[in-house]
């Protein structure tokens, strides 16, 4: 559906583009930016930043259970940010430490990294890692939790390793893995004294469409995914569902199909060379290349959906391009392949992000730099924001960065964070 303006166009009105067909997304779009300004321009609800503790849910034991995943004190401070209740009281914020060569805004992987590569470009140089939640990691953390008096431990977020090689496509950490000295073998063993209550499959815990040979994986079909009469009130699990092409699932024999066909028979399309299969794929969304490409049932982002919004983009398949589904390998797009040695450590990807603090302050995981020692000995909290070039302070929510005087000629970087609803500030030259 189009929609078109009516009346004359003058010459301001036609430089503008006002002259022209415009859709009705496009009207829909533009009516609720209008909406908002309108919203904006009123006073602000009032949202709640009470979440308390009972939002946490149960998180095991040790130093990981205070922080699964983002909790109330992470919400209520998001929140903060989004209703601008700390807006009048940054001009106040008092100011904390001295000047520090670098801020960074986030303890996960990419904080983390930088602040080491940081390190050691400037091994003199003063660095301050802010991190929002009770422990650092972002994704990269674990839990541990007791089971017939059994410790299992495993990833929040973060999962798979490849061991860098100079022959794979990992090749430029290899120096990195070097340092924080992560190991390039290791040794699988079975626990001993495991009581016989506690089973579970040795799978590599990859996320679904990726690793569903596994014994592990199950689907549950509810209604919606019941096309045709015959299948109407079945609702079931399946455990272990490509094994027999889906037959064991309530759906209809074409939706079935239709997903087979998507899933293990799909040409990796091409136009050209990869530079232009590239480009082309970026013309279109996943979607468009399912259904006129592929020509496949819509029935098949039934499926695809919750694959492409959990693997990464948190979108549907109409909403990321093709190209983007070709960087997860999806059917169509690219054949999938992490090298054929992907594993997962018993707390995940927490366990290489805990090499690289162990690395860049040795405190602030006690015990030996032995592999197991850094994988579970406990955090020392206090080693981290010490008086030391390199800090991690935790807990601590950004709510403003702004230049110290005009941008064009500020060296100084105001960097304004809340910690339990009070805020302070540190001046930065980069962050």
């Amino acid at each position: 559906m189009k929609l078109h303006r009516p009346g004359p166009i003058g010459t301001e009105a036609r430089s503008l583009g006002l002259h022209s067909a415009i859709t009705r997304r496009d009207f829909i779009g533009s009516t609720l930016i209008g909406s908002g300004a309108m919203l904006l321009g009123a006073a602000a609800p009032a949202f709640s930043q009470g979440l308390t503790s009972a939002w946490n849910g149960y998180a095991g034991v040790g130093d990981y259970s205070r922080s699964n995943g983002n909790i109330a004190s992470v919400v209520n401070a998001a929140h903060g940010v989004r209703d601008g209740i700390y807006e009048a009281k940054i001009a106040s914020a008092p100011e904390v430490d001295e000047v520090y060569d670098l801020v960074i805004v986030g303890g996960g992987f990419a904080g983390l990294i930088a602040a080491y590569e940081f390190r050691k470009a400037r091994p003199t140089g003063r660095c301050l890692v802010l991190e929002n939640h009770p422990v650092f990691g972002g994704e990269a953390k674990q839990n541990q939790i007791l089971v017939d008096g059994v410790m299992l431990t495993g990833p929040q977020g973060s999962n798979d390793a490849v061991v860098p090689r100079a022959d794979n496509s990992y090749a430029h950490v290899v120096g990195l893995w070097d340092e924080i000295g992560m190991p390039r073998s290791y040794e699988f063993v079975n626990p001993s004294g495991v009581p016989a209550s506690v089973k579970f499959a040795r799978d590599n815990y990859d996320p679904m469409f990726w690793d569903e040979g596994v014994s592990s994986l199950g689907y549950y079909f509810e209604k919606p995914f019941a096309s045709d009469k015959p299948f109407a009130s079945k609702r079931a699990w399946v455990i272990d569902p490509w094994s027999d092409d889906l037959r064991r699932a309530p759906i209809a024999e074409d939706v079935r199909r239709n997903w087979v066909q998507w899933k293990k028979h799909s040409p990796v399309l091409a136009r050209g060379d990869e530079a232009s299969t590239d480009r082309w794929l970026d013309s279109m969304s996943y979607g468009d290349l399912v259904v006129r490409e592929l020509g496949l049932s819509k029935d098949v982002f039934r499926l695809s959906d919750p694959i492409v919004a959990t693997g990464d983009y948190g979108v549907s398949s109409d909403v990321v391009s093709a190209y983007g589904a070709k960087l997860l390998g999806l059917p169509g797009t690219a054949e999938y392949d992490l090298g054929g040695d992907a594993f997962s450590f018993p707390g995940g990807n927490a366990a290489t992000l805990r090499h690289i603090v162990k690395a860049m302050l040795p405190d602030a995981i006690t015990g030996s730099r032995s592999f197991a020692d850094v994988l579970f000995a406990p955090i020392n909290f206090t080693a981290l924001d010490r008086p030391q070039n390199t800090r991690i302070r935790l807990g601590a929510t950004v709510v403003a960065v702004r230049h110290d005087g005009p941008a064009d000629t500020s060296k100084i970087v105001n960097v304004t964070y809340a910690v339990g609803g009070e805020l302070s500030r540190v001046r930065a030259k980069a962050v």
